[in-house]
């Protein structure tokens, strides 16, 4: 998969060191994936969650690190849009990206 949003990741861990090497972890993974479905995805992310709009939420590190995503599966393309700890109000997750 084509993983877009880097700084939203990298900005994220530079604040939470505790997310930092899972996340690094991720990125790999994600880059390394061919997923083609939501189904697909989620038998390595048992506890993504999916909306209507092809958003996904990956728990990163339970109970910790959350990343929103736009997934594309037909062009491969997954876009980061925030990322936040999960004891962060959902109100004060950092913007999505310009």
């Amino acid at each position: 998969m084509l993983l877009y949003g880097y700084p939203i990741l990298d900005d994220f861990a530079t604040r939470h060191s505790k997310c930092c090497g899972p996340l690094a972890a991720w990125r790999v993974e994600v880059e390394d994936a061919v997923w083609t479905s939501f189904a697909e995805l989620q038998r390595r992310y048992v506890t993504a969650a999916s909306n209507d709009g092809g958003g996904v939420v990956f728990n990163i590190v339970p109970d910790l690190c959350l990343v929103a995503t736009k997934v594309n599966f037909v062009r491969g393309i997954v876009v980061v849009e925030s990322a936040w700890a999960k004891r962060q109000s959902l109100r004060h997750a950092p913007r999505k990206a310009a």
